[in-house]
């Protein structure tokens, strides 16, 4: 059966993230090469689902760039392909604050889709989707929504924690604070009829709802077939900075590699033809991921490196982040430090940082 898909690329509630500071969310970078929405996008081509927009509602100038015609997930086409939809190219003037808004704001497009099924999802989401058996599930279950979930410990300022019994329907939820203690965590990706959401859009809006999840799916787990589809390898969701930084770090992990690039989903990324990276005579690299482009000739440690930084003579890197194009002078000692795209530090710097608060140094910053 065909599906469409609607993205969510900006987060609609206050996050007090740096990283997302003049980009969205789903343009954040990752492991050295990719971006957050890379996962998603990835996950939605081998299902092959070739109707996709993008509902933005600022800073989306790096994730237009980043996805550009969409030619590199193949989805570059004059029918379907991929959209990015801004704030005021529908129908409404006013800004955007919630789903339920920029859904009625495309209240033309959903109606116009030719695709009974549709897909809705954030794209900050470190992980692979496995749709076609969501909607195999959905459909047997006669489901009304079906929603990814997964068993981890709630980590958010505020996680949905699902009850769901032996058949797979969900039959309640609340929201809990963090705690070192494993729930069934709601994942913001659904599957539901296209006909079905655009009803509920309607009584959303007439009802003035503001949340997808709390006011359309949640509302609706004592009245309708509300099913969970649950997520059973690596996952991680990017909001905050320690967020990016542990799910970074993570990537050092073979297991974690293994689990996201050696699965069934091979994850697509924008292509760019960089030079291979080059290593001084008196680098000393351990336990690190060095993306191409790069120089290195310092000591680099427990780190994720990307696309063309540059790391100087008796330069010491341990457990840091250092993002594209960055310079890391001679000379200077880096442990726990986020480096944002283009900034520069210089000889003899000392910047040290906590494994869960690590000194983050703003895009374009010289220290």
């Amino acid at each position: 059966m065909a599906m469409a898909c609607v993205l969510f690329g900006n987060s609609y509630f206050q996050t007090n993230n740096p990283i997302a500071k003049g980009r969205a969310l789903s343009s954040i970078p990752y492991g050295g090469r990719y971006r957050n929405i890379d996962f998603i996008l990835s996950s939605l081509v081998e299902a092959k689902v070739s109707n996709i927009v993008v509902t933005v509602i600022s800073d989306y100038s790096s994730l237009r760039d980043h996805i550009g015609s969409g030619k590199d997930w193949d989805l570059a086409r004059k029918n379907g392909g991929i959209k990015i939809m801004t704030p005021y190219s529908g129908f409404t003037s006013t800004k955007i604050s919630n789903k339920i808004e920029a859904l009625h704001n495309l209240k033309k497009y959903l109606e116009d889709l030719t695709e009974e099924y549709i897909i809705l999802s954030d794209c900050n989401y470190i992980m692979t989707f496995d749709f076609e058996e969501m909607l195999e599930q959905h459909i047997k279950n006669e489901a009304f929504i079906t929603a990814y979930y997964k068993m981890d410990v709630a980590t958010e300022e505020e996680n949905i924690s699902l009850a769901v019994n032996d058949e797979g329907r969900i039959t309640n939820a609340k929201i809990v604070k963090p705690s070192k203690n494993k729930i069934k965590s709601l994942i913001n990706t659904f599957i539901m009829s296209t006909k079905d959401l655009i009803e509920q859009v309607d009584i959303a809006i007439s009802k003035r709802w503001e949340s997808f999840e709390l006011d359309v799916v949640l509302r609706n787990i004592d009245k309708k077939k509300v099913f969970g589809f649950l997520h059973e390898g690596y996952s991680r969701s990017i909001y905050s900075v320690y967020d990016f930084y542990r799910a970074n770090k993570e990537i050092l992990n073979y297991e974690v590699r293994k689990n996201l690039f050696e699965g069934e989903v091979p994850i697509i990324t924008k292509v760019k033809d960089s030079i291979p990276t080059k290593y001084g005579a008196e680098n000393k690299v351990r336990n690190s991921l060095i993306a191409d482009g790069c120089t290195i000739d310092g000591e680099v440690i427990n780190s994720v490196i990307f696309r063309g930084a540059k790391i100087g003579k008796g330069a010491k890197l341990k457990d840091c982040i250092i993002m594209q194009n960055s310079i890391i002078e001679e000379g200077a000692n880096l442990t726990c430090v986020i480096c944002d795209k283009n900034t520069e530090v210089s000889t003899g710097s000392n910047l040290v940082g906590q494994e869960d608060y690590p000194f983050y140094i703003e895009k374009n910053a010289k220290v």
